[in-house]
């Protein structure tokens, strides 16, 4: 995952920085090798769709391309202020696409089609610890979109007769709020007692529970 970050003071208690990135990432193994035995495909007639989406070793990693932009600043000594605005376009994600043989039959099978993309901010608070107190507080804003969040949803589509997914949509993954809270209290070689505390917008569908 090649990676290039850049960080610029500008005074005695601030800087900027910027990174840029390209990420890799492999699908799970059970989509890729999942009903991949394409010698089923030597009896398929046309019209014929009872194999399914057939699965596919070949397929490439995910590719994610990032930029990421952000201010530090030292209020005081003790608290630190941090802002972070990123972006990351999704390429390659695994979707269906139907593939047409020689006797006029038409196939499924997963390949990297599909995409998406992440718009979003981060703010936090640093506090050092001031006697046995130390707490961190961060706040992360986003939006994830793309064309389908399930990789056989242009198959599911098609079986019902509608075509794929013609805009961008939330993905099943898309959380707009996150709160962060982190406290300590300490006694250097003694204890320490910690609590996290995290809230979270609620993500755009809900999940069926069978």
């Amino acid at each position: 995952a090649p990676r290039i970050g850049v960080s610029y003071p500008v005074g005695a208690r601030a800087a900027v920085f910027f990174s840029y990135g390209h990420f890799y990432q492999l699908p799970a193994l059970g989509q890729m090798f999942s009903n991949a035995d394409y010698s089923v495909l030597a009896n398929l007639q046309a019209g014929d769709v009872r194999f399914g989406v057939l699965g596919n070793p070949d397929i490439a990693p995910e590719f994610t391309v990032q930029y990421e932009f952000g201010y530090k600043h030292a209020i005081t000594n003790d608290l630190g202020l941090d802002f972070t605005a990123f972006y990351k376009d999704v390429r390659d994600l695994l979707g269906v696409e139907f593939v047409s043989t020689y006797s006029a039959a038409e196939y499924a099978r997963l390949t990297n089609v599909d995409f998406g993309n992440v718009l979003g901010v981060t703010l936090a608070l640093d506090h050092r610890a001031l006697g046995p107190l130390s707490a961190t507080m961060d706040y992360t804003w986003q939006i994830a979109q793309g064309n389908a969040s399930d990789p056989r949803e242009t198959a599911t589509r098609a079986a019902n007769g509608e075509d794929p997914r013609p805009r961008l949509v939330p993905l099943n993954w898309d959380q707009r709020h996150t709160v962060n809270l982190t406290m300590a209290l300490a006694k250097p070689d003694r204890w320490l007692a910690s609590m996290i505390v995290r809230g979270v917008r609620g993500q755009p569908y809900t999940p069926q529970i069978t």
